[in-house]
């Protein structure tokens, strides 16, 4: 059996159980998502695409009253420029420190250019842009990192991750997985998550429906429970 845990984490006053009335700046919410096999360019993954992800949670928002747009494998720039939405969905390749759609991603701390090599070998430079750079902090109510290790490492909660510091820098609340996760079910999983929330559920009952499915891989049944909420 393989365990995921996914964490909560919230700062201030806020309820993680009602997330429709909580409605901020624009009414705006936002999904960024990779697509691979775009020229080969994403390293260590192969067959990744988020599009179908990106989608169900742009519906999900509009339903629950959300004006929602999204984009997959956006530029450094339109990434920044989505930053101040009220509700935002991040799937991509990610681990503790970072997420990226390709060329662009969202880092752990401050701004950061890496160049990497991609599958085939060319190089390329993903710009992150650093958690020290954004305001969540401007009615952002909740941020979802739906990539591998986004709070931590094996089901444990990192002191310092990329999920802690959106929070820490002003997102309500801030929905990340303690472990690796894997795009054969986690399209199901945020489906489901998505469709409560857009129902006009709480965070934490939509991360409870979800979880409340087998998810299977590679014959073994994926476990995905617990429910940890912490304050910063």
């Amino acid at each position: 059996y393989y365990k995921i845990i996914i964490i909560i984490l919230y700062f201030g006053i806020f309820s993680i159980f009602n997330l429709s009335s909580c409605l901020a700046r624009d009414n705006y919410a936002y999904a960024a998502g990779i697509q691979h096999n775009i020229d080969n360019l994403i390293p260590f993954v192969d067959n990744f695409d988020t599009y179908d992800d990106c989608v169900n949670a742009l519906n999900a928002y509009q339903n629950a009253g959300y004006n929602a747009s999204g984009h997959l494998n956006p530029d450094r720039d339109l990434l920044w420029s989505n930053l101040y939405a009220t509700v935002q969905f991040f799937a991509g390749h990610g681990n503790e420190n970072y997420i990226h759609f390709t060329t662009s991603g969202i880092y752990n701390g401050n701004d950061w250019n890496n160049v990497t090599a991609s599958a085939g070998g060319d190089q390329f430079t993903i710009n992150f842009i650093g958690t020290n750079s954004v305001h969540w902090d401007a009615d952002t109510i909740l941020v979802t990192y739906s990539s591998c290790n986004g709070g931590g490492t094996d089901g444990n909660i990192a002191t310092d991750s990329i999920a802690r510091s959106t929070c820490i820098k002003g997102s309500d609340v801030v929905v990340a997985f303690t472990d690796t996760v894997h795009t054969y079910y986690m399209d199901d999983w945020t489906d489901r998550y998505n469709e409560k929330l857009g129902l006009g559920y709480g965070v934490y009952d939509a991360v409870q429906y979800a979880n409340s499915f087998n998810y299977v891989l590679g014959g073994q049944k994926i476990m995905l429970f617990g429910l940890m909420v912490i304050a910063i």
